[in-house]
């Protein structure tokens, strides 16, 4: 559907993001919601219909609203609610994640050895 439609942000108080269609990507929705919201993409994630939308391997494919919807049974549509919460930790993969897509470069691979001790990471990239 190319058609503009709004959705529901809830954060502290219900927000409402306006000229939403199923062209736009999982990234650019997270950014539209930062600026409303006035924060960094990277301090917090957001949820629908319990499922987080912006995973490393969701930011990494960046798909558009309407290639998530043909996967889910609960689809991101006129009048969703999409809830915002804010991390408790900084996520150091996530906020690598958001400087390469904000310098457009894309992640190709991303190997985490054993992010509970050593947290060894090894990235790679392209343009």
């Amino acid at each position: 559907m190319n058609t503009p439609y709004s959705i529901f942000v809830k954060h502290e108080k219900t927000r409402v993001i306006y000229n939403v269609n199923d062209n736009i990507t999982l990234n650019t929705l997270k950014y539209m919601i930062a600026k409303k919201l006035e924060l960094p993409a990277h301090v917090f994630y957001i949820v629908h219909a319990s499922t987080i939308l912006d995973t490393l391997d969701r930011i990494r494919s960046n798909p558009t609203i309407e290639e998530f919807n043909d996967t889910r049974e609960h689809k991101i549509s006129k009048d969703s609610t999409i809830y915002v919460n804010i991390h408790g930790y900084t996520n150091i993969y996530k906020q690598i994640s958001y400087l390469l897509y904000d310098n457009n470069y894309r992640l190709t691979r991303l190997d985490i050895e054993d992010i509970t001790t050593e947290k060894k990471c090894q990235l790679s990239m392209d343009r």
